[in-house]
């Protein structure tokens, strides 16, 4: 079933709903169920945010496939096949053989495709985001660096209440285990039970000790409140958009 359909009636909305709720044409949401109308990227990102889910999954693309990250790279930049072919020099068949995962591209073509797209070559075979996660290891060195994170408040990164290093390096961390695929929610779980524990020793371990005194894991754990992980992912890929413009 085509993904924008599936959550539309998984939500119990009807075409005219969907439409009113994300100012789209009812037409519009109808050519795009029935296959008749590609989405712009813009509008991708209206249905995404919509129903809370990424675009990747609404195009109804699976990241680790080679093919599906070459056709939502050329979806995101608004191409159709034979436009691909034309800035690449590849055929339109085999960019279709690609994205059907019917042929897999040389050496030459990863690299000629990546160098097009501006990504990595793992990137565009549809690996590990490894730019995005080296991008969230450096942040996290940064905001850890002499006043970085009064400079960040300066600047109107977050608003509504005052950061601190600690608390937004947790909130680049869930940025990480989402790119990992991890069940957020649950590992969170998993590092509040293991803080716990620490915290529970005797204060004459040394180790312990020194994490008690530097309250290091009570203000890990108070960095990130439980069941707000939306707006603390959200708030690390602001921090990852500035990471871009430094």
């Amino acid at each position: 079933m085509n993904r924008i359909k599936e959550l539309r009636k998984s939500h119990g909305l009807s075409q005219t709903e969907l439409a009113g709720e994300t100012g789209i044409s009812n037409q519009a949401v109808s050519f795009y169920e029935n296959g008749k109308r590609q989405p712009k990227i813009e509008t991708w990102q209206k249905l995404a945010d919509y129903f809370n889910v990424s675009t990747s999954y609404l195009m109804g693309l699976n990241s680790n496939s080679f093919g599906n990250r070459i056709k939502e790279l050329r979806i995101k930049h608004g191409l159709s096949q034979d436009d691909l072919a034309k800035v690449t020099g590849l055929t339109r068949q085999a960019i279709s053989n690609y994205e059907n995962n019917e042929r897999t591209p040389n050496k030459e073509i990863w690299e000629k495709l990546a160098d097009y797209f501006n990504v990595s070559v793992p990137y565009a075979r549809g690996e590990i985001d490894t730019e995005l996660i080296a991008k969230i290891a450096k942040m996290i060195f940064l905001t850890h660096a002499a006043s970085f994170d009064v400079y960040l408040n300066k600047n109107d990164l977050f608003t509504g209440y005052d950061e601190d290093d600690t608390t937004i390096a947790c909130k680049l961390m869930l940025l990480l285990l989402q790119q990992l695929n991890l069940n957020i929610s649950e590992e969170y779980e998993k590092i509040v039970d293991k803080t716990e524990k620490i915290l529970g020793k005797s204060d004459s371990d040394p180790a312990v000790n020194r994490f008690k005194t530097k309250q290091y894991l009570s203000d890990v754990t108070d960095g990130c409140p439980e069941n707000n992980f939306e707006k603390d992912i959200e708030d690390a890929k602001k921090l990852i958009d500035f990471y871009d413009n430094l």
